[in-house]
């Protein structure tokens, strides 16, 4: 992890972004099975109705857990996330915006519960746990600004 201008002020905006990490990781290991099985496959996928979706807690997690910035947008006027390739997201799942990490259709979640019935609500429980940390992050990093 490479070390961030703010690390001198606060090590907790690092801590809070790994912890971060963390939860996000067991997320995309829980889900890696069912996504494989679902998305590909789906009709109408999610990431074909959406745009741009970084937001300020997206850059600050990616900037504070070393991963840098978000990757610019393609220029394109079609339809749909700019990383969508053919084969699937393009990007890196620690570095996809948290909206595509929350989101869970029914029939993605379906696919969870056959695997093992308390799975999306221990993702539920984790992405609540993610939305906090997030929350916090953002706001000591304003602290540290004013």
């Amino acid at each position: 992890m490479r070390k961030h201008r703010f690390s001198t002020f606060s090590p907790t905006l690092g801590d809070l972004s790994n912890r971060i990490e963390s939860l996000l990781s067991w997320c995309i290991a829980a889900q890696r099975s069912a996504v494989q099985k679902t998305c590909p496959r789906c009709e109408d996928p999610c990431c074909g109705r959406v745009q741009y979706l970084y937001d300020e807690k997206d850059v600050l997690y990616l900037e504070f857990s070393g991963q840098g910035e978000p990757p610019r947008k393609d220029r394109r006027r079609t339809p749909g996330c700019p990383y969508l390739g053919a084969r699937g997201c393009t990007l890196r799942p620690q570095a996809r915006p948290y909206a595509c990490h929350r989101y869970v259709c029914a029939v993605l979640e379906a696919a969870l519960r056959s695997e093992r019935a308390a799975l999306p609500g221990d993702l539920q429980q984790a992405i609540r746990d993610i939305e906090a940390l997030r929350a916090e992050l953002f706001t000591r990093y304003l602290e540290i600004l004013s």
